[in-house]
C-alpha cells in the first residue's frame, strides 16, 4: 500500500481508496464549478431548500483534491517521478486555495457586503442560508486554510508532519461531520448557517470535508509506517549521478510562475469579467480589495515556499561549519533529490572519507606510539642488560686477574727459590714442590681452557666429537681422579647400574668433574652423594648431592649464565660451559639447594638406541 511494502488484496484496496478519495473530491469540485457556469441548481446545492456550494469552494475542492493527492505522492508513494511532480503541482493549487480564502477573509475583515463569488459569478441575494451573497461558510474558510497549511508543511518536509496531517485530519473531518449532523438533525448553526453571521455549509461541501479528514488521517498513519531513509553513502563514480528530483532551476522557475501567473490570472480575469457590469467606483474598490489580499497571500506563500528551498541550504552550511570545526558526529539531514541533495551525499561522502582517514591516521599514530613505546621498554631493557654485563664483565676481568694471579705467583715463587739451589747447573725439587707446580700450572690451564671455550662457544658454537662409552665407568674415573683434593672426612659414595651413552666423552667428563670439584670445594663435612639413573623419558641422569652450605639464592636463578658467581675463588665460567655441553647433546642441567642441607647438581643425556632401553626396562 502506497510505500508500505503490503501485499494482501485488503490493503490493497486501502491504497486505492487513499488515492482515489481526493481525485474524487476534486470531480465533485469540477462539478460544481461547471454548475455556476452553466447555471444548474440542483448540482450548487442537493439538499432541497440548503445552503449551496459556493464556486470559490467548489474551485478551492478541486485544488485541494488535487493538492491533497500529491500530498499523499510525495509523503507516502515509492513512485519517484510522481513525487517530483508534486513539487510542481502543489504550489499553484495551495496558492490558489490561499488566495480565494483570504480574499474572503480580507472582505469580512474590511465589512463588504459581498463575497469574492459575486465577482466571478452572480449569486442571489435571496440564495438560502446565504448571509453574505457569495461567502462562504466561516467553517468551510477554515477548513481550506488548514488544508492550505498541510501542503505548505508536506512541501518543506517539516519533522511534525505526520502530527500535523493527523490533526488537521481530525479538525476539517469534524467541522464536516458536525456539518453533516446538523442537516441530518435540522440545526442550522451546526452548519454555520447563522442569520447575519455565517453563511451555511453545503451538504457536499460537509461530506467532502468528510472524506477529506478521513484521508489526511489515513495518510498520517501510513506515513508513519514507512522506514525512515537511512543515507547510504557510496562513493561518486559508483552511484547513478541522474538526480531522481526535479532540479533548482525548475522549483525556482515553478515558484517564480506561480505567484506571477496565478495572481495575475485572479486579479485579470476577476477585472475583465466586471469591468462591463460593475460601476467603476465599486470595481476600483474591488480590485484594490483583491490586490491587498493577493499581495499579503502572494508575500506569505513565497516565503514560505522559498524557506523550503533555503531549509536545505541553511542545514548544509550549519553541517559543513560543524564538520570544519571539527565535530565529525554532525549529521546533515537533507532529503532533497536536486543538487542541494546531491551536494548533501557529496559531502556525506567526503565527511566520511575525512572520519576514516581520520580513523586510519589516529590509528597508525597509536600503533607507532605502542611499537616506540614497546621499543623503549625493549630498548631500556638492552640497556639495562648491557649494563649489567659490563658489571659483570668488570667483575670477571677482576676474578680471572685474581684466579690467574693465583697459579702463576707460586709457580714465580718456586722458580726463584729453585733457581738458587743450581749445582752443577742442575736444580733439585722435592715431591711437594714439584706437586705445587705441576697443581697450579694445572689450575692455569683449566682457566684458560674455561675462556678458550667460551669464546669459541660463542663464535663457532658447540662441536660434538660423540662416541660409545660407558657412563658409569666415566662417573667412576672421575671420582678416583678427584679423591686427592676431598677434604678428610667427606666421603664420596657412588649408586648406579651400567649405562652406556653416545656422546662427547671429553666434554660429558669436563661437565662432571666441575660439578664435583664444586661439590668437593663447598662440602666441608658429611658426604657427597653420586648417582646414575634412568627415567620414563628415555634419559640417563646423573645427580650430584652434596652437604655444603648450599646455592646463594640471590645467584640461583641466573646460576647457569656467564660469569654469574659470588665466590672470590670463580669466574662463574663453569657453569656456563657445562650447561652449553648438555644441551648441544639434547639434555637437561638444574640446580636446586637441598631442603636440609647443601645443593644437588644434576645432569641428564638422552639415551640413543631407546629400543634397547624400553626392553632392558621391561626384562
Amino acid at each position: 500500500m502506497l510505500g508500505v511494502p503490503y501485499s494482501s488484496p485488503s490493503h490493497r484496496i486501502i491504497g486505492f481508496l487513499i488515492r482515489g478519495a481526493p481525485i474524487g473530491v476534486a470531480v465533485v469540485g469540477l462539478i460544481v464549478t461547471l454548475a455556476w457556469i452553466f447555471d444548474i441548481p440542483l448540482l450548487k446545492s442537493i439538499y432541497p431548500g440548503g445552503a449551496t456550494m459556493k464556486f470559490s469552494t467548489s474551485i478551492s475542492f478541486i485544488a485541494a483534491g488535487i493538492a491533497v493527492y500529491f500530498m499523499i505522492e510525495l509523503l507516502a508513494s515509492s513512485r519517484e517521478k510522481l513525487a517530483a511532480i508534486s513539487q510542481l503541482v502543489l504550489p499553484p493549487t495551495i496558492l490558489i486555495i490561499i488566495l480565494f480564502m483570504s480574499v474572503h477573509i480580507t472582505s469580512a475583515i474590511l465589512g463588504a457586503s459581498s463575497g469574492i463569488d459575486n465577482l466571478f459569478v452572480k449569486e442571489a441575494q435571496n440564495t438560502p442560508y446565504t448571509a453574505i451573497p457569495g461567502r462562504p461558510a466561516i467553517g468551510t474558510i477554515l477548513g481550506f486554510v488548514l488544508i492550505a497549511a498541510s501542503g505548505m508543511a508536506a512541501l518543506r518536509k517539516s519533522p511534525s508532519i505526520n502530527k500535523m496531517l493527523s490533526s488537521i485530519g481530525i479538525a476539517i473531518g469534524a467541522m464536516g461531520g458536525v456539518a453533516t449532523l446538523g442537516y441530518a438533525l435540522a440545526i442550522p448553526a451546526l452548519y454555520h448557517a447563522i442569520d447575519g453571521i455565517s453563511n451555511g455549509m453545503a451538504i457536499h461541501t460537509a461530506i467532502l470535508f468528510v472524506i477529506m479528514g478521513s484521508t489526511m488521517v489515513k495518510l498520517s498513519i501510513v506515513q508513519k509506517q514507512i522506514p525512515e531513509t537511512q543515507h547510504i553513502i557510496t562513493r561518486p563514480n559508483e552511484r547513478e549521478r541522474v538526480m531522481s528530483g526535479l532540479s533548482i532551476r525548475t522549483k525556482f522557475t515553478s515558484i517564480l510562475l506561480t505567484v506571477t501567473l496565478i495572481p495575475i490570472l485572479f486579479v485579470g480575469g476577476i477585472t475583465l469579467n466586471n469591468a462591463a457590469s460593475l460601476p467603476s467606483e465599486l470595481l476600483a474598490g474591488s480590485v484594490a480589495t483583491l490586490g491587498f489580499a493577493t499581495a499579503i497571500s502572494v508575500t506569505f506563500f513565497a516565503l514560505s515556499l522559498s524557506n523550503s528551498l533555503l531549509r536545505p541550504l541553511l542545514s548544509l552550511k550549519h553541517g559543513i561549519h560543524e564538520v570544519a570545526s571539527g565535530n565529525y558526529s554532525t549529521d546533515i539531514k537533507i532529503d532533497s533529490t536536486d543538487e542541494i541533495g546531491s551536494l548533501a551525499e557529496d559531502f556525506r561522502y567526503m565527511k566520511s572519507i575525512v572520519v576514516e582517514t581520520n580513523n586510519n591516521l589516529e590509528r597508525l599514530v597509536n600503533e607507532r606510539t605502542a611499537e616506540l613505546q614497546t621499543s623503549k621498554k625493549q630498548l631500556e631493557i638492552v640497556v639495562a642488560q648491557l649494563k649489567e654485563q659490563e658489571r659483570v664483565m668488570k667483575n670477571f676481568i677482576s676474578i680471572a686477574a685474581h684466579e690467574l694471579k693465583n697459579p702463576v705467583a707460586p709457580i714465580l715463587m718456586a722458580s726463584q727459590i729453585f733457581a738458587k739451589r743450581e749445582v752443577d747447573n742442575k736444580i733439585m725439587l722435592t715431591r711437594e714442590e714439584l706437586d705445587l707446580i705441576l697443581q697450579n700450572a694445572l689450575r692455569l690451564k683449566r682457566l684458560c681452557e674455561n675462556i678458550l671455550d667460551v669464546a669459541s662457544l660463542e663464535n663457532n658454537g658447540m662441536k660434538l666429537e660423540k662416541r660409545k662409552f660407558s657412563l658409569t665407568e666415566l662417573v667412576q674415573d672421575s671420582i678416583t681422579n678427584l679423591k686427592p683434593t676431598v677434604k678428610p672426612g667427606v666421603d664420596v659414595l657412588f649408586t648406579g647400574q651400567d649405562h652406556t651413552v653416545e656422546a662427547d666423552h671429553d666434554k660429558v667428563q669436563q661437565v662432571l668433574q666441575n660439578i664435583l670439584q664444586n661439590a668437593i670445594k663447598f662440602t666441608i663435612e658429611g658426604a657427597i652423594q653420586v648417582s646414575l639413573s634412568s627415567n620414563s623419558n628415555c634419559e640417563l641422569v646423573v645427580s650430584v648431592k652434596d652437604t655444603g652450605n648450599g646455592i646463594d639464592p640471590g645467584i640461583l636463578p641466573m646460576l647457569f649464565s656467564k660469569y654469574a658467581t659470588k665466590s672470590e675463588k670463580g669466574t662463574g665460567l663453569g657453569l656456563y660451559i657445562s650447561k652449553n655441553i648438555i644441551e648441544a647433546h639434547g639434555g637437561r642441567i638444574w640446580a636446586e639447594n637441598n631442603a636440609d642441607k647443601g645443593a644437588t647438581f644434576a645432569f641428564s643425556l638422552p639415551i640413543e638406541n631407546r629400543a634397547i632401553h624400553e626392553t632392558a626396562e621391561t626384562a
